[in-house]
């Protein structure tokens, strides 16, 4: 039996379909992450972290007490041209793309060679999904533009008890 030529075409169609779905999922959508720097426990409360590798000039990042819940921010040239006039909706992954969560990060400029950065309140759901992770990535339209390695994450209960912790006044840098 011959197979009519549109036969050949939906076969071929449907196997580039399920071609793609197999190796789509299992394809790394995130770009090259930086070496991993663990969080340490920061100066002030035991609500302070920082990613600080002695050998960069830079923080890489830290958490921090926010307003009413803790703080998030990454330092990283990826954002340096991110507008610090307004807030960015993002969505936040820990290796998982379809587990992303939305976030409204706002931007600081670097300054000469100092990288951008971005942060953002770290909400119960982000809490939940950041609490312990080994990665995090950001993504913004839809597409991820930056990876972390992370080690020493603090806890999803260790973000939680910050949860209306006081600021150190000698470390906030907030009026």
């Amino acid at each position: 039996m011959t197979k009519r030529p549109e036969h050949r075409r939906l076969a071929g169609a449907l196997a580039a379909v399920l071609l793609a779905g197999a190796i789509g999922p299992n394809a790394p959508p995130f770009p090259p992450a930086r070496s991993v720097v663990p969080f340490v426990p920061g100066p002030g409360s035991h609500c302070y972290w920082e990613v600080h590798d002695r050998s960069d000039k830079w923080k890489r990042g830290g958490i921090v007490p926010g307003d009413e819940v803790p703080v998030v921010q990454f330092v990283d040239h990826t954002f340096d041209s991110w507008n610090d006039n307004k807030d960015h909706q993002i969505e936040i992954s820990v290796g998982d793309p379809a587990g992303r969560l939305p976030a409204s990060a706002w931007a600081g400029r670097g300054e000469a060679e100092m990288p951008g950065s971005i942060g953002f309140d770290l909400n119960a759901d982000l809490r939940k999904l950041i609490g312990g992770a080994t990665s995090l990535q950001v993504w913004k339209d839809g597409k991820p533009v930056y990876n972390a390695a992370l080690a020493g994450t603090p806890t999803t209960a260790e973000l939680d008890a910050c949860v209306g912790a006081p600021r150190d006044p000698n470390l906030d840098d907030e009026e």
